[in-house]
């Protein structure tokens, strides 16, 4: 051992050691006891430095550097001794506590017992401390380099942290306690302390890096606002243990056995527009649970202040939270669970962010009361995504990526704007004051692959050039709603129960069963380059329909156009076949313009109208049944008209026409109207009979 009862000076130029092989090393002694450097030696460079090795304990009475600073101070115990600091240290270089074992294979330690400082640290350089039990610094501690304290049992600082570098405090099996203020003063250095047990900071932590708290308590006492740290740094608070549940606010339940993020440690946070993390989002797998948060809800004592992250494997909103207008994102993220929101999200106007985020990355998003933000919701599942009657979302942007079922059918869903995106997987969504489909956060258009999309609203919807839809099926619905989607959609199967609609698709389209309400103007109208099936009845209020290219009838089908004393018309500006020659007919309840063929390639069963038909000159309108015009007919040029055998075409009302011939086949064909106008040749080749009315001039 060496016990010296007196002071020691460390000369320049001199890399001092003092070795106690088997024992203690003691400096000691009244007004002695200290360690300095050379008199007048203070400057870093001076190469003044120490080196204590012992293989039990060092103890040190007086004050190290007081008067003339050393560099460096090496302390080593091999056998984990405690290190006993009793007053002040003041280096300008390094000082570094630790075992001696270099060696994986020795026998000594490569950690020192308990460490003790009894003064205020002053220290130019780092401050590196390996220990295996308490590490204890009665005073304030200034560090010019880094921080790095590694395996003690648990760590006291009473008074405050000023470092230049990082601060890693990192293995602690205990509690972390710091008293003063923390700071971090280099931008670009970080802040990493880990303890088992609980991370406790008195009087406010402030950093221009990243800091990161890990541990399974953390406690942040050093009142509203203290936790400062800059526009792009994170602070992440997250449990040391992954599966351990989390509480933020003052949610229903107790805090027992959690990581409690309480009301006092989010007032604590300030507003510096730093990101915030709650929760470990690399393998976090605890139960979330978040509410009463909000100047307006709970005690009216805590606030999300920062853009903050909460992640854990599930989350469960239990009390409403609001978030602060200068948080730019509140993301819930479930990793391996559900998020569900049981109470309100930013209900209170005066206290509602920008960005509201929800995710689950491998469970189902239910929303079970009103959620809102200014700006933007997104709403990003592995499974379904729903909401029930009352959870209505309000905000300018809705994006929605599904790995199931998306059900949004709340009638007070308000939104400007809407992207969805599933994997083969039927979406029903409502909003009744009109919106764009569009691109929100990143993702563009309606997409569900072999699914069905239904839309619901009485408003106006339209579509930007990338709000493109790409769906098996689209249905339209919504008393009195207006659509007009005439991007480069690709629909397979169009039907709707609404007001108007306007519809195209890149290549061609299936039409299913329309319901339009509009009773005037255009109320139908469709459009596919490469043709339109018409599957099933089209009905209006008296609006009119326009199918701008081919059409192919799939059935029987009539479209229907007249409701009371209102009478629309249907507008052909293509050609119209049946599917299988004579299978498929063709009724019109209201007026008809055929600016192009009906039947001329493939001909219909029947053709039956019952107003006035305006048929395009120099086109064929063939079918194997009979050919009812019931009101008037006209054309600007020569027609060509054909039923089948025993069959006839049957002109009820005026006839106007710039020419008329038919075909050589046995029909019949009836002109009996008032007036008969052909103002060019008349052609008849058919066998059949010819029949003039009585009334015809």
């Amino acid at each position: 051992s060496i016990a010296l009862d007196d002071t020691a000076i460390v000369h320049k130029g001199v890399a001092a050691v003092a070795t106690a092989a088997d024992g203690s090393i003691t400096i000691f002694g009244s007004g002695k006891g200290m360690i300095d450097g050379a008199p007048g030696g203070d400057e870093d460079g001076d190469d003044e430095d120490l080196l204590l090795a012992a293989h039990t304990t060092v103890t040190v009475t007086g004050a190290i550097g007081s008067r003339w600073k050393l560099d460096d101070l090496t302390i080593t115990s091999a056998t984990g001794g405690a290190i006993s600091l009793d007053q002040s240290v003041g280096l300008t270089g390094t000082l570094r506590i630790t075992g001696s074992n270099a060696d994986e294979d020795s026998d000594e330690d490569d950690a020192v017992g308990a460490v003790t400082i009894g003064g205020i640290v002053t220290v130019g350089g780092d401050l590196i401390i390996d220990a295996s039990s308490m590490v204890t610094v009665s005073a304030d501690v200034s560090v010019g380099g880094n921080l790095r304290i590694t395996g003690a049992s648990g760590v006291s600082f009473l008074g405050g942290l000023t470092v230049g570098g990082t601060i890693e405090l990192v293995d602690v099996a205990g509690t972390v306690r710091v008293g003063g203020l923390v700071t971090v003063v280099t931008a670009d250095k970080d802040l990493v302390v880990t303890a088992a047990s609980k991370l406790e900071f008195l009087g406010g932590l402030a950093a221009e890096g990243d800091v990161t708290l890990m541990s399974d308590a953390i406690d942040l006492k050093g009142g509203v606002a203290t936790v400062v740290g800059s526009g792009d740094s994170t602070l992440v608070l997250r449990p040391k243990t992954a599966n351990r549940p989390i509480r933020v606010g003052t949610p229903q339940g107790l805090p027992n056995d959690t990581l409690d993020i309480s009301d006092a440690d989010l007032a604590a946070i300030d507003d510096g527009g730093k990101r915030v993390v709650i929760g470990d989002e690399a393998v976090g797998t605890g139960a979330v649970t978040i509410g009463a948060i909000g100047s307006q809800q709970g005690g009216r004592n805590s606030s999300l202040a920062s853009t903050t992250t909460i992640v854990g494997g599930s989350v469960t909103v239990t009390q409403k939270v609001d978030v602060a207008a200068p948080a730019a994102y509140l993301q819930l993220v479930a990793r391996t669970g559900d998020v569900t929101v049981n109470a309100a999200i930013n209900e209170t106007a005066s206290e509602r962010n920008a960005w509201l985020r929800l995710e689950a990355v491998q469970g189902d998003v239910t929303i079970k009361a009103p959620i809102r933000s200014t700006q933007t919701v997104s709403l990003i599942s592995g499974k379904t995504t729903s909401q029930t009657s009352t959870a209505s979302i309000i905000t300018s942007g809705l994006r929605v990526s599904s790995g199931g079922t998306v059900t949004l059918e709340s009638q007070g869903n308000a939104f400007d704007t809407l992207a969805v995106v599933t994997t083969d997987d039927a979406i029903s969504i409502r909003e009744n004051s009109g919106y764009t489909i569009g691109t929100v956060d990143g993702v563009s258009g309606v997409t569900v692959g072999t699914a069905t999309a239904t839309f619901r609203s009485t408003g106006s919807v339209g579509q930007t050039a990338a709000g493109i839809v790409s769906a098996a099926e689209l249905s339209l619905q919504g008393a009195g709603g207006t659509w007009t989607l005439t991007q480069g959609n690709s629909i397979g199967t169009l039907s709707a129960n609404t007001g108007s609609l306007s519809v195209a698709d890149v290549a061609e389209l299936t039409v299913g069963s329309i319901t339009a309400s509009k009773a005037s103007g255009t109320a139908v109208e469709l459009r596919a380059p490469s043709g339109i099936r018409l599957e099933s009845a089209i009905t209006t209020a008296g609006g009119d329909v326009v199918v701008h290219d081919k059409a192919t009838l799939e059935a029987d089908i009539t479209i229907d156009v007249e409701d009371g004393s209102v009478t629309g018309e249907v507008e052909f500006r293509s050609t119209v076949d049946a599917t299988s020659a004579g299978q498929q007919s063709l009724t019109v309840t209201g007026k008809l313009d055929a600016q192009d063929a009906i039947g001329a390639t493939t001909a219909l069963k029947s053709l039956s109208v019952s107003d006035a038909a305006t048929l395009a000159g120099g086109k064929t309108f063939r079918t194997t049944g009979d050919q009812t015009y019931s009101g008037a007919a006209s054309s600007t040029g020569t027609i060509t008209v054909q039923a089948g055998n025993g069959k006839a075409v049957k002109f009820l009302g005026n006839v106007s026409l710039g020419g008329l011939t038919t075909a050589a086949a046995k029909y019949d064909v009836e002109l009996t109207g008032t007036t008969v106008a052909v103002t060019s040749a008349v052609t008849f080749n058919t066998t059949g009979s010819v029949t003039l009315g009585n009334d015809a001039t």
